[in-house]
C-alpha cells in the first residue's frame, strides 16, 4: 500500500446537483483594521446516487445507497466541467 486512497468506486455513481449555498464565514485572514471581517462562502450541494437508481426527474435523486456532500462552488465546477470536457472528447 503507497498510501494512495482508492476512488475507483465512484464510477458506480451519478451525481445530482442540489444547489447552491452562500454562508457567511469570519474571515481568519484579516491583517488590517480595513479588511472585511466576514466574507461570503459558495458552495455546491451535491448527492451521489448508485447510477442504476438515481433518477433525473426527483429532486432527491435516489432514495438508497447514497453520499451527500457540500463542497466550494469553484472546486465543483472546474471538477464537473473538466470531466465533462474529458468525456466529450
Amino acid at each position: 500500500d503507497d498510501g494512495e486512497i482508492d476512488y475507483t468506486y465512484v464510477a458506480n455513481y451519478s451525481i445530482k446537483f442540489q444547489g447552491c449555498h452562500h454562508v457567511s464565514q469570519w474571515n481568519a485572514e484579516v491583517d488590517e483594521d480595513n479588511d472585511v471581517r466576514m466574507k461570503i462562502v459558495r458552495l455546491a450541494r451535491f448527492r451521489l446516487c448508485p447510477t442504476g437508481t438515481c433518477n433525473n426527474s426527483k429532486t432527491a435523486g435516489c432514495e438508497s445507497g447514497y453520499g451527500d456532500y457540500i463542497v466550494d462552488l469553484d472546486t465543483f465546477l472546474t471538477s464537473y466541467l473538466t470531466d465533462k470536457q474529458t468525456t466529450e472528447e
